[in-house]
């Protein structure tokens, strides 16, 4: 009856059809089912509460004893929400970054070096140059970006002590290489590519024209058109060397290890450089837009709609967006403050006995399932008793930059030990994984929140919470 009154009380549904709110009386305190969102699941109770607690902290008073780093946050959460200046910046941003990207990568018959909102003087080839192509993809790799694939320093899955550089595929600008077979999407896709192209490099800022004056623009609009149909046409040929995603998942099949020598003896230089600027074009644009005012990335929305059944009519909340670049550029310094708000007391020591009682509990199994073989059973004994539970948040002290910084950060840990402490998600994350390389279980403090857990409720409510959690996460071991 006591897990019963807990779990009534946890969330009472009020009908509010205006708004499609829910509250309650309990732990959650207050949410909504947001129209921006795909599906509802619990998992999405607690990241609507979380994001509202980062929020918060973000506008809360600065502390004297955290003066300088609250105010760090306080004014990235700010700046994002001063959309009266975002929108006065209008595409400018984006169009310096294009404007470096032309510089690195040069074609002499480009049409987008035409563009009178971009440099003409740019020197110019006429044929790949492999040097400039590789600065360039190393160049939005920095940035985060992600171009034909990406690069990053990764821990070696057969030598878990050792870091290594993990080249992985990308470059498709929809989802999956799945979506390129559909036609109705394909059509959608490119004319996407083209009102993008069109609103950030366009002889004129049309996301700031009247309606009247754009449909005049018919001349221009085709070149976006035949743009768009070149960078299509080169992505559907990218699907025919992508993997399977089934592949993807089979970490053999995934572990080919090369030197650069032999990366660049297997790719070949035989698209037209023109072509490839097009798409490297695109893909900036693609990824930075969001940073922009509503109405420069609205076709993007209209294709999410396209592909997810969420309207593009529904603009989610601005400070649910804020709260997401905190937390991707100074994550681990918000999470600092998350963490002393959302996980007190004995919390982490009580999650940590639950886990090892729930360890235990597969070492009296193992034995006893008729299904091991004897050298299965003493090996699945041996990795469950070297497990490693990560419980919250890192327990080393992390660096708070980001972006090119933090990459150059993760380059210089090639030659440098795995710190077997880190955690490799935000404390603020709803979310647990397992990790194949370091035979870790991980639990952000997020996800050790009503209702999968409180330290409050009956030790059986906790177990069918964060311990079935736990247990998920466990059987990635494959033992």
């Amino acid at each position: 009856m006591m897990a019963l009154g807990m779990a009534l009380q946890l969330v009472q549904r009020v009908q509010h059809p205006s708004n499609n709110k829910v509250e309650d009386s309990g732990n959650v305190k207050r949410y909504r089912l947001d129209q921006d969102s795909i599906g509802y699941f619990r998992i999405r109770v607690i990241r609507s509460i979380v994001t509202g607690e980062s929020m918060d902290l973000s506008t809360s008073s600065v502390s004297e004893s955290a003066q300088r780093n609250m105010q760090k946050l306080k004014d990235l959460y700010t700046s994002c929400m001063d959309e009266e200046q975002i929108a006065k910046a209008g595409r400018q941003p984006i169009v310096g970054e294009v404007r470096k990207l032309l510089d690195m990568f040069p074609v002499s018959d480009s049409i987008l070096s035409t563009a009178q909102t971009l440099d003409p003087s740019l020197r110019s080839v006429s044929k790949i140059d492999g040097t400039a192509l590789s600065m360039t993809f190393a160049y939005l790799n920095r940035l985060g970006l992600d171009s034909f694939g990406s690069i990053r320093v990764s821990t070696d899955s057969k030598s878990p002590t050792k870091r290594v550089l993990e080249l992985t595929e990308g470059g498709l600008g929809l989802p999956s290489k799945e979506y390129y077979l559909d036609d109705r999407i394909m059509g959608i896709y490119e004319a996407t590519v083209g009102k993008m192209l069109h609103l950030i490099l366009g002889d004129n800022d049309i996301a700031t024209t009247s309606p009247g004056a754009e449909s005049t623009k018919t001349t221009e609009s085709t070149k976006w058109d035949a743009i768009s149909k070149d960078i299509v046409e080169f992505e559907k040929e990218l699907t025919a060397a992508s993997t399977d995603v089934s592949d993807l998942r089979d970490s053999e099949k995934t572990y080919n290890p090369r030197s650069l020598d032999q990366i660049s003896l297997t790719t070949g230089l035989w698209t037209s450089p023109k072509t490839l600027q097009n798409y490297l074009i695109w893909n900036l644009i693609r990824q930075l837009a969001g940073s922009l005012a509503l109405s420069y990335y609205q076709p993007l929305r209209e294709l999410n709609a396209a592909l997810t059944s969420v309207s593009a009519d529904v603009v989610p909340d601005r400070w649910k967006h804020c709260v997401s670049v905190v937390n991707r550029q100074l994550g681990d310094m918000a999470g600092q403050y998350f963490v002393e708000e959302s996980f007190k007391g004995e919390s982490r020591n009580q999650v940590h006995n639950m886990i090892e009682a729930l360890c235990e509990s597969y070492l009296k199994a193992f034995p006893t399932l008729e299904w091991l073989d004897d050298a299965t059973t003493t090996g699945a004994i041996k990795k469950m008793k070297a497990i490693v539970q990560l419980i919250g948040f890192s327990t080393d002290s992390p660096n708070m930059r980001v972006s090119q910084w933090s990459v150059d950060k993760a380059f210089r840990e090639v030659s440098q030990p795995v710190n077997m402490l880190k955690m490799h998600m935000l404390p603020q994350t709803v979310n647990a994984y397992y990790s194949s390389t370091q035979n870790q279980i991980v639990f952000p403090t997020s996800i050790l929140q009503p209702p999968f857990f409180h330290t409050e409720n009956p030790e059986y409510f906790n177990y069918g919470g964060i311990c079935v959690v736990a247990g998920h996460e466990i059987t990635f071991q494959g033992l």
